[in-house]
């Protein structure tokens, strides 16, 4: 007999995100090593790209090993033929010559180009320079490699090939919290500010694949899945969702959440 998961009323009422004036996003790519989203977004400020970052739900790149680092310069410091310096999200803006990612992770790798970073004061005599890039493809500097520079506006740094952002947002996570039986919530967290997410359920696990739409193929650990709801993610990208858990689903029934524009797929979860 299929258990019906019961919906508090005020679930479907997810937070709609908030209106942000956001940079244009020139490029999107998953890392296949990671599974995190990442965006180009076009050139800006440091400040205005970690921004930009926070509204689509991330910030600027968390780069944590050479991997990663040669995946982002690859991927993003030649976009559309074209070599562009890169933010990325080391900085030391709250204590100077003390760099830290703007996610708060630590600093276990890096990769200055040489004397660098040197504080420069000529372009910024207060703040010295915050905020750090890297190279693009052609610069005739160190192309990949990281410079320390002031928070520099769109054509204020000719030495660089423009400035533009590189965007991670950690893989959508999917985690239920409370009692089982009982209430609870499905709540969902680290996807992109207004995306659509589906959350399905079903009675085993398996490997199996979405059957239609644009997201046709994605493999899945559902088997014979049931659609719970759909909701938007707010703007930090989560959404929380009320569920009453009878005494039968528990330990017998899988959640797993898709999100339709990225294809993007959770761990299964039980309940």
């Amino acid at each position: 007999m299929r258990i019906p998961l019961v919906l508090t009323p005020l679930a479907l009422l997810v937070a709609a995100p908030a209106a942000h004036a956001q940079l244009a996003i020139l490029d999107t790519q998953v890392n296949p090593a990671n599974g995190h989203t990442y965006h180009l977004l076009d050139e800006s400020s440091g400040s205005d790209a970690q921004a930009a970052a926070v509204a689509l739900g991330g910030h600027l790149v968390t780069i944590d090993d050479a991997a990663e680092d040669s995946w982002v310069f690859a991927t993003f410091g030649n976009y559309g033929g074209q070599g562009r310096d890169l933010w990325i999200g080391l900085n030391d803006v709250t204590v100077e010559g003390q760099h830290e990612w703007f996610t708060g992770t630590a600093v276990s790798y890096t990769n200055w180009a040489p004397f660098q970073p040197d504080n420069y004061l000529g372009n910024d005599p207060v703040n010295g320079e915050d905020y750090v890039h890297m190279y693009g493809f052609g610069s005739p500097y160190y192309p990949g490699q990281w410079n320390d520079i002031h928070d520099a506006a769109p054509g204020t740094a000719t030495f660089t090939l423009g400035l533009y952002g590189v965007v991670e947002i950690a893989g959508l996570t999917l985690n239920y919290n409370g009692s089982c039986p009982g209430a609870g919530t499905v709540d969902l967290a680290n996807g992109s500010a207004g995306a659509l997410v589906f959350i399905a359920y079903a009675f085993a696990t398996g490997p199996g694949v979405v059957p239609t739409g644009g997201c046709a193929g994605t493999p899945v650990d559902l088997l014979s899945p049931t659609l719970l709801t759909a909701v938007t993610l707010d703007a930090n990208g989560a959404a929380s969702l009320p569920v009453n858990v009878p005494g039968g689903a528990c330990g017998n029934v899988w959640v797993q959440a898709l999100a339709p524009a990225t294809c993007e797929v959770t761990p299964v979860i039980a309940l």
